[in-house]
């Protein structure tokens, strides 16, 4: 890779994580701009550099606006310092004002339908074309079912299902009302962080028009291995790891620091593997000799049975 190359990288990377967690960015013409065609109905929340490698430029940026009269309706406006007009089509702008504000009303109805209809702890969204649901409780088998037939109830009966796909998350339940209420912002699926990520037990996608069927739905789960729940189990799953290779390994080894995870294909759960080496250079961290392996399960709340694996 050339020195230019890199340099233009490094400075990429360093102006995103400004954008995004830095000071104020100033919106310069873009705010005159507002005030031209939207005065005194929409406001700025705030202002990212758009991908730099992408546009060759850090003169391009994403505004997220709201309106005045209801903030949760909201926005992104992407614009280009550069060009006249900064580039923003204002019959653009208006169609996503108006479908945005369908969708917002879209999920508010959705999200009253799912309280009345028995279902508590949650967060409603209508975004990329998706019904995103969010529900903050433990994942148990009791749960996932329950969820999934009540959901089913009161979407067979919301004339708004057919629009929308679905998609609905079981989240960490002490997460709840801690980034947002009862209707998620835009901001927040714009955020950099990895909050929704750590935060995130299991996941359920339907694609619109599908059938839905609490029994084959409940069969879609997908554990999420980025959560930080899997962290958890990791740390607990470690000291085991090494007392079952003090057990089992004749051969004087080393237990490495480093950890490997994969979701289970037909269970919720994830395949966590410990490294070892026979290596007595205790800097030597690169020289892996097996794996010492278990499968931990969400509904067993333990990691099974260790082995011992090759590469």
């Amino acid at each position: 890779m050339g020195l230019l190359l890199k340099i233009f990288i490094a400075i990429a990377i360093i102006s995103f994580l400004y954008s995004c967690f830095g000071k104020k960015k100033t919106t310069d013409g873009f705010e005159a701009w507002l005030n031209t065609h939207y005065k005194g109905r929409l406001k700025i929340l705030n202002t990212s550099t758009s991908d730099p490698i992408k546009h060759l430029s850090f003169k391009v940026k994403n505004s997220v606006v709201a309106s005045t009269d209801d903030s949760l309706h909201q926005i992104v406006i992407r614009w280009d310092k550069r060009v006249d007009d900064l580039g923003i089509s204002l019959d653009e702008v208006n169609d996503m004002l108006t479908r945005s504000k369908v969708e917002l009303t879209d999920a508010r109805e959705l999200f009253n339908l799912i309280k009345e209809g028995g279902l508590s702890s949650i967060s409603c969204a209508i975004t990329n074309a998706y019904a995103r649901i969010l529900l903050f409780k433990e994942p148990t088998p009791e749960n996932r079912i329950q969820i999934l037939e009540k959901l089913i109830v009161i979407l067979q009966t919301w004339l708004k299902t057919k629009n929308y796909g679905l998609a609905i998350d079981i989240m960490e339940p002490k997460a709840i009302g801690s980034e947002f209420g009862d209707i998620i912002p835009l901001p927040h699926w714009q955020r950099a962080d990895s909050w929704q990520t750590r935060n995130t037990l299991l996941t359920l996608r339907i694609d619109p028009g599908t059938i839905l069927e609490a029994k084959s739905m409940n069969q879609q789960w997908k554990f999420n291995t980025e959560s930080d729940r899997l962290v958890q189990w990791i740390e607990t799953s470690r000291p085991l790891a090494t007392e079952w290779a003090k057990e089992h390994l004749k051969k004087a080894h080393r237990m490495l620091s480093q950890t490997q995870y994969s979701a289970l294909e037909n269970q919720l759960g994830a395949q966590i593997q410990f490294p070892i080496s026979y290596s007595t250079n205790s800097d030597d961290s690169s020289n892996i000799d097996g794996y010492i392996t278990g499968n931990y399960l969400l509904d067993e709340g333990k990691i099974g049975p260790f082995k011992l694996t090759k590469e």
